[in-house]
């Protein structure tokens, strides 16, 4: 909320690129607050199904999950954010070893709150399982191919219809205006 009292934007958010950005304007303060119950409800169910999604999907407990989730979501960051996102990366075409990232274990350890100790172990069991592989000392990267697994394809699906149920919830209600995309600048 500002301090006039008013609703902000609910979002703004980067999406594929830094020159991409979705605006989901609320409709007033009224309907928010008329339907707050509604929305808490809506989005805490959709991040248990979420959950559930994944975790079905690659069969992980959910503190490797979260290290698994930092670690892939790295792995592509630098690529997804960059200017030349290309369609063939953006439909999950393999991306060169050279362009992607990779993270360290302590950074995992700052963006998941689980200590460094319990982040190496699990670290290590990724490693172990082949899912990720280590770069020398600086880091972790996801192995490739991940988008190719069909369990993971399935979940992508999954997680996309359940976010759409979740935005039709917010419509419904009424608490969500119009949303904007803005074209990348060309």
């Amino acid at each position: 909320m500002t301090t006039d009292g008013a609703l902000p934007r609910i979002g703004s958010l980067s999406c594929m690129n830094a020159d991409t950005e979705i605006s989901i304007v609320a409709a007033g303060r009224q309907a928010y607050d008329a339907e707050i119950r509604t929305l808490a409800y809506a989005m805490i169910n959709s991040f248990l199904a979420q959950h559930a999604i994944m975790t079905e999907a690659v069969a992980m407990r959910p503190a490797k999950l979260l290290v698994y989730l930092v670690i892939v979501a790295s792995t592509v960051q630098r690529v997804m954010r960059g200017p030349d996102l290309s369609r063939d990366v953006r439909s999950g075409a393999h991306i060169p070893s050279s362009r992607v990232g990779h993270v360290s274990r302590r950074a995992i350890a700052a963006a998941t709150g689980l200590p460094n100790e319990n982040v190496r172990r699990i670290v290590n069991e990724l490693i172990d399982e082949g899912l990720v592989i280590a770069v020398s000392s600086r880091g972790v990267r996801s192995t490739e191919g991940v988008l190719q697994n069909p369990r993971v394809r399935a979940a992508l699906h999954d997680l996309f219809v359940e976010n759409v149920r979740t935005y039709q919830t917010f419509l419904k209600a009424g608490v969500i205006d119009h949303v904007k995309v803005a074209a990348p600048a060309t």
